[in-house]
Parts: structure tokens; C-alpha cells; sequence
């Protein structure tokens, strides 16, 4: 396999970035070693988002090897607010975590939001490598997307998913305050039996009568364990949501495995 379809000609690269642009000499996903995982890619295509991965660590060097070759300009005068197509990124380890870089319209934005020009063909990567284990997935998860649904200080739904319909649950889930990133609920179970909740959960922010998903800024992990709740009785539970980071005002929803709740920043 040729990883030539990556690359973008000099004349173009000049057309793209613009004559006095000064190429950086920066990585786009810095540390990324084939080693420690997988490499991961995410697509937003015709109303569809998917993830695939690749396991030939031969495959991923290549890929990471052509993204070095890259050209690279800054990207701090871009108006994000204006890209448009489809949309990619690419997730791998670098042995003290996970590197990460979201692509769409010639601008790559990084796990920290800084923002590069350049061009990739992820058609060519698409097409090229033996990805497996595929599947759909809410745009929410895509990495870094919150910086373009979040952009301005204000929600755009370009980047947002619809949410699914809630399930039915037994128990009861009541917010007693939220503050300080932090969201209060005291959860009851009203049946004859014991039961258990989950440490999970999600948010949605209600936009123009729809409820979307919630991109995160952080990747969200939970303590694999249950909190028992005997019949009858309540149970006070708190929810940390800064790993979402500035929330612009609007009216949310935090979704459990036992129970929806609203809520208004």
C-alpha cells in the first residue's frame, strides 16, 4: 500500500494556506505511539457518525508517519463557525493516555482546541487500510467535537446529535441543586424490591424544543460499581459534569441508568 494519497502537492498546500503562510513545525498527534493501542477513526458523513479501527501496528505507522509530512499552518484566524463537509478525526495512545485530532474542511483541531490548517485525504485512509470492528455511535463522542459545537459560547446543532428516547425506570431520580459543576440528586426507589444504580451518566441540553447530546471536553470514565438502594428507601447521589467544561446557559437534562432529570443553567 502507497500512503502518497495523503500528502498534498506544494502548488495546492500554497493555495490552500495562503502566499507568506510560514509552515510549523509541529506534530498533529503528538507522542502517538502504534505500541500502546489501536489507532481509531471516527467519520460524520450524511447524517451518519461511525468508528472503525486499525490493528496492523505496520498500517498505523504508515499513517502516522504521513501525517508527519504533512504541511502544517496555523490556524488561530480560522472562523470555525464556517467550515463545513464531512467531518474525521483520529484517536491513539501514547503510553500516558490518548492523543487525539479532529479534521474537517482543511482545519485540524488538537485535544486542547488549538487550531492548524491542513490537508488530509481521509478518503485515501479510509480506503487504503484494514480497518475492523466498525459501528455507529452518537456525534457526541467524537473527539474534540465540542469545540466546534461549543464554539462562541453557544450550542450549533451542525454538531450535535439527536438524543434517543429514554427508557422506562423503577426509580425515582430527584435534583436537589446544582452548583459548582456539580449536580445534586437524592434517588428513590418506590418498589418492594432492592435495587442497585450505576455511578454513569450523560447530558442533554434542550435546543429549539430537541434534546441533544452533550459533547464532552473530557472523556468520561465511571467506577465500575453499584450503590444498593433497599425498598423504599432514598439514597443521596452527586454527579461532577466539569469534565463537560463551560456550559453556555440553556436548560439540561442528566440521564442515568435509573432516571432523567431537568435542570437550567
Amino acid at each position: 500500500m502507497k500512503f502518497g494519497k495523503l500528502l498534498i502537492i506544494p502548488v495546492l498546500a500554497g493555495l490552500l494556506c495562503g502566499c507568506g503562510d510560514t509552515r510549523l513545525n509541529v506534530e498533529l498527534l503528538p507522542g502517538a505511539n502504534v505500541e500502546y493501542s489501536a489507532l481509531a477513526m471516527f467519520s460524520h458523513s450524511g447524517g451518519q457518525t461511525e468508528y472503525s479501527h486499525l490493528f496492523d501496528a505496520a498500517q498505523e505507522q504508515e499513517i502516522l508517519d504521513g501525517l508527519k509530512k504533512l504541511p502544517v499552518y496555523s490556524g488561530e484566524n480560522v472562523d470555525l463557525s464556517s467550515l463545513s463537509g464531512d467531518i474525521y478525526a483520529l484517536r491513539i495512545g501514547t503510553g500516558e493516555g490518548d492523543v487525539s485530532g479532529l479534521w474537517q474542511d482543511g482545519v485540524w483541531i488538537t485535544d486542547d482546541g488549538t487550531v492548524y490548517r491542513t490537508e488530509v485525504d481521509f478518503s485515501a485512509i479510509t480506503e487504503n487500510y484494514d480497518w475492523k470492528e466498525s459501528g455507529q455511535m452518537s456525534m457526541s463522542t467524537m473527539p474534540n467535537i465540542h469545540y466546534l459545537a461549543k464554539y462562541g459560547g453557544k450550542w450549533n446543532t451542525t454538531y450535535l446529535s439527536k438524543s434517543s428516547e429514554l427508557s422506562e425506570s423503577r426509580l425515582e431520580l430527584e435534583i436537589l441543586k446544582v452548583e459548582n459543576n456539580t449536580i445534586y440528586t437524592k434517588v428513590t426507589n418506590p418498589t418492594a424490591d432492592e435495587e442497585c444504580i450505576g455511578l454513569g451518566f450523560g447530558l442533554l441540553v434542550r435546543l429549539d424544543g430537541e434534546w441533544y447530546d452533550v459533547p464532552p471536553e473530557q472523556e468520561m470514565a465511571f467506577n465500575d460499581i453499584a450503590l444498593i438502594i433497599p425498598a423504599g428507601e432514598s439514597v443521596e447521589q452527586n454527579y461532577d459534569f466539569s469534565g463537560y467544561g463551560e456550559l453556555p446557559a440553556g436548560d439540561y437534562r442528566i440521564v442515568t441508568d435509573h432516571g432523567a432529570a431537568d435542570f437550567t443553567l
